[in-house]
């Protein structure tokens, strides 16, 4: 998770430190900051997975870098806010849906206007973009294909 000043990082695309916790079953067993310095969209994605990450918990993120993440096997956890700690506790609880982790301004903290629909939308059970309203979560993004 990219952090700041003891919370998570408004802007993955531009964070220049990374906490990574490893778990096995539920227990943590490390966890290790990493600096990054500024780098291209690409960099960012060969960083963090190099990190050794399997999920990513962030704030915003940009489509390059959340497609880039995607196609490296990451499982990207967007639009969350909040103290470490605290996430930690919340992703581990799988409670990262409940209104205090969500950013200000996501379509997710909005009163449920059926017409605010993430731009990057969870997946149906038959894998199919989801256009109901946002309900938070972890969220795969579908990514490009190129020829």
């Amino acid at each position: 998770m990219p952090i700041w000043e003891g919370r998570i990082s408004p802007v993955l695309d531009v964070a220049g430190r990374f906490l990574v916790i490893h778990f096995e079953k539920g227990q943590e067993v490390s966890r290790r900051e990493f600096l990054v310095g500024q780098t291209q969209s690409a960099s960012l994605v060969d960083g963090i997975k190099e990190m050794g990450a399997e999920v990513l918990v962030c704030g915003a993120v940009s489509r390059p870098v959340a497609y880039g993440l995607a196609r490296s096997g990451v499982r990207v956890v967007p639009h969350i806010c909040g103290e470490i700690e605290t996430v930690v506790q919340a992703f581990l609880l799988n409670t990262l849906d409940q209104p205090e982790f969500r950013m200000p301004g996501c379509c997710r903290s909005r009163a449920g206007n059926a017409a605010d629909i993430c731009q990057i939308a969870p997946r149906t059970d038959d894998g199919r973009p989801d256009r109901s309203p946002c309900r938070g979560g972890s969220v795969e993004f579908e990514p490009t294909r190129s020829s």
